[in-house]
């Protein structure tokens, strides 16, 4: 059964204008957990946290904005070096969303009820900070 919802996934990625380039990231694999029943995918975006330590990508649902960031740590001690990845999930419902403004270069500002503080990050294509912002605001109406 989960294979099947990450080929569904992966094809409705792939319908996207900007989904194809993505349909073997990591994180759509992570999708297949997150996703709620009925839920459709409607925009991709690849993004970084603000800081530039995390990359990842940001799903727009019919039901609310997804974002899954991770962010590689690695660590040397004698003669080892080691990697670790992390991923960080963060999710929107359309109701916890009060405002998504762009601060330039962009990054974009999501501020929500849902973690009682504003949460940032950088779209990799900054001239679509403004597309992002006005179809995320369309949601919230």
């Amino acid at each position: 059964m989960e294979t099947n919802k990450l080929e569904a996934v992966q094809a409705k990625i792939s319908q996207l204008k900007r989904g194809e380039q993505f349909a073997s990231r990591e994180e759509i694999a992570q999708l297949v957990d997150i996703l709620w029943d009925g839920e459709v995918i409607e925009e991709v975006f690849e993004a970084s946290d603000s800081d530039g330590l995390s990359r990842g990508m940001i799903f727009v649902t019919n039901q609310r904005l997804i974002t899954i960031l991770k962010v590689c740590l690695t660590s040397e001690s004698g003669l080892f070096i080691r990697k670790k990845c992390l991923i960080e999930v963060n999710e929107f419902s359309y109701k916890e969303i009060f405002d998504v403004y762009p601060e330039g270069f962009g990054k974009i500002t999501i501020e929500s009820t849902r973690y009682n503080r504003n949460f940032s990050f950088i779209l990799r294509d900054g001239s679509q900070d403004r597309d992002f912002c006005d179809y995320i605001d369309s949601k919230l109406l």
